[in-house]
């Protein structure tokens, strides 16, 4: 909830909100009251709108339970993977950026393609390991080594320090390309909601500064359109578990209280991209019942309009976030399948 006249935008006419997928909605229902929405619902009765009361909502966002961050134990999966750290300098010099990468053990075909991770959490939370358990189970079909990297959050880091770190973690990564026996040809993106944000912009940010290549752009469940105003966030405004405050809280965070998003730069929010040819192939995936519904939609139809390539995937019933709250899902596995079979076909043609 904004406060009054913060940003003045026009609610298009929607319809009720589409129904979730039942498997995914039993699964929700057995949770605790703790979705991003519903935290942030309650942080706002209790600290007023935004944008004053911005700090406290990151802070019990933040302090809010969260799943238990894996391990390196969890993340060798048995001794499949090697586990190590590495630091690569900021291209402005102002230090260093943390990476986590997990090499193969097994014997592969070499060099090994990359998947370079960029982790989710509305813009204001997470870490390098989070969701790098489900990036890891991609990654073993193609052999890949995963490298995740550790960007500075908002609102301590506004724009454009988080997309600088992950621009920046890739192209020091691949300095160090031959020492992993990764394949620079063989690169492929991938980030989720925030991350999925993130991840168009190190595309967009690689073509129009020279580099590096990238073979592929993995956009799961991406946020990427800072306006807030498309159809689908109103029609699912205090129904999707990320809702449009929690989208307000996020990208205000990320631009700062005082900028109106709409001028956002396509290198903050993708969607503004007045140019999106020339961009790696794409995969992209939404919920029928997601506030990122519209925006995913109209992103792929941006490439294409461009001359690109995308596939795009709306899954009926899937609200954000329904593949990790619901993995044993059919609608969870029909999405993992999707995303495996595409990035195999991108690397294993």
């Amino acid at each position: 909830m904004v406060g009054p006249d913060v940003w003045a935008r026009r609610v298009p006419p929607v319809g009720p909100p589409p129904p979730f997928d039942p498997e995914v909605a039993a699964a929700l229902a057995a949770l605790p009251n703790n979705s991003p929405a519903e935290v942030i619902a309650a942080a706002l009765a209790t600290h007023g709108p935004l944008p004053e009361s911005l700090p406290a909502l990151v802070k019990d966002f933040r302090d809010s339970p969260g799943a238990t961050e894996p391990t390196d134990d969890d993340l060798s999966h048995g001794g499949e993977y090697a586990v190590t750290r590495m630091s690569v300098p900021r291209s402005d010099g102002t230090g260093l950026i943390e990476l986590v990468v997990c090499r193969p053990t097994t014997d592969a075909a070499m060099p090994q393609p990359l998947l370079y991770a960029i982790h989710g959490g509305g813009m204001i939370s997470g870490t390098s390991r989070t969701g790098l358990q489900e990036q890891l189970e991609l990654a073993r079909p193609v052999g890949a080594v995963v490298v995740s990297v550790e960007y500075r959050l908002a609102p301590e880091h506004p724009s454009p320090a988080p997309a600088e770190d992950c621009y920046d973690g890739l192209v020091g990564f691949l300095r160090e390309a031959e020492r992993f026996d990764v394949d620079p040809h063989g690169v492929v993106v991938v980030g989720s909601s925030a991350g999925g944000c993130f991840a168009a912009t190190v595309c967009l940010m690689a073509r129009d500064l020279g580099g590096p290549e990238i073979a592929g752009q993995l956009l799961m469940t991406p946020m990427l359109d800072a306006r807030n105003s498309t159809r689908s966030s109103y029609q699912l405004s205090g129904v999707d578990t990320w809702d449009r405050d929690c989208n307000d809280l996020g990208w205000m965070s990320l631009l700062g209280p005082g900028r109106d998003p709409a001028d956002a730069s396509a290198y903050e929010s993708p969607s503004l991209a007045d140019n999106l040819s020339s961009l790696p192939p794409a995969f992209l995936d939404v919920g029928s019942a997601e506030t990122f519904r519209d925006e995913v939609v109209a992103y792929a139809g941006g490439i294409w309009a461009a001359g690109g390539s995308a596939e795009l995937h709306v899954w009926p019933g899937g609200f954000h976030g329904y593949e990790v709250v619901a993995p044993q899902s059919r609608i969870a596995q029909r999405t993992w399948d999707a995303r495996s079979k595409w990035l195999q076909q991108l690397l294993q043609p």
